[in-house]
């Protein structure tokens, strides 16, 4: 699939090869719990939602019921390589594999 955002609109393509389970809605999502600042995803979270989290990983709970897990299973600081991300809520595993990236200056 393909996200481009021109300042005004989300525009979307998605393979027809891609089974229609699969929404990039979604994958969007998972990639901001893995990567988002903790302290940014609980400024958006709904109330009875809570995010915990440690250096090895984060944990969504919606009324005390875990609906994600993810685990980093390396230690780089500023972006995990190697991720995985089970949602029980919806029943499936990603796992995320990082090839190279660039840090830029913010």
């Amino acid at each position: 699939f393909n996200l481009s955002y021109d300042g005004n609109k989300l525009a979307l393509e998605k393979s027809p090869l891609l089974p229609e389970s699969v929404t990039p809605e979604y994958i969007v999502t998972d990639f901001q719990l893995v990567y988002w600042p903790v302290k940014e995803l609980k400024k958006i979270l709904p109330v009875q939602w809570l995010l915990e989290s440690n250096q090895t990983g984060r944990q969504l709970f919606i009324d005390n019921t875990k609906i994600v897990d993810i685990h980093y299973l390396s230690s780089d600081p500023i972006w995990p390589r190697s991720v995985d991300l089970i949602n029980y809520r919806f029943n499936y595993r990603l796992h995320i594999e990082t090839l190279t990236y660039e840090s830029v200056p913010e």
